[in-house]
């Protein structure tokens, strides 16, 4: 479940604003973490709390978006030969969607036909049909062995 905070970050930045020209105020002398220490000791735990999940919230966010950047060639390398094309959601049902190291026979096969619909035309020359249809009939032949196998484990998928 998402973070949703309770004041805006403008509230939270002016009141946190508020509370250290106070504290800096009346306690001109006093070392910087030793005042942070006594304002934040003295503050609503809430606002507090609300605050430190705010921002850790934020850094988080950072840290996911630059992870994901920072591997997303790694990621697409990882596909291997002869599945290049293949997308790594596929929609499935109309507006769903799922990984396609999770997907399942049912998937591939909703896939292919939403695909083979969309793009009527140009059936015979789509690489990312092509593929679908091939990891499809994996995906059946490999579903008789085992049933519930996912396009990941066909594929040899490790992450």
């Amino acid at each position: 479940m998402p973070f949703v905070p309770t004041m805006s970050v403008i509230e939270m930045e002016r009141t946190s604003d508020e509370i250290i020209e106070n504290g800096a105020i009346s306690e001109p002398e006093l070392p910087a973490e030793i005042l942070v220490d006594r304002l934040i000791e003295a503050s609503d735990k809430r606002f507090i709390a609300e605050l430190g999940r705010s921002m850790i919230a934020g850094a988080w966010a950072k840290k996911v978006r630059a992870w994901r950047a920072a591997n997303a060639e790694t990621r697409e390398r990882a596909r291997p030969k002869g599945f290049e094309h293949l997308p790594l959601r596929i929609r499935i049902y109309g507006d769903k969607s799922v990984s396609l190291v999770k997907a399942h026979y049912s998937h591939m096969r909703e896939f292919c036909k939403l695909r083979s619909k969309q793009h009527e035309g140009r059936k015979k020359d789509d690489p990312v049909l092509r593929e679908a249809r091939k990891l499809r009939d994996r995906l059946k032949r490999r579903s008789k062995r085992r049933r519930g196998i996912t396009a990941g484990e066909v594929l040899g998928f490790d992450w």
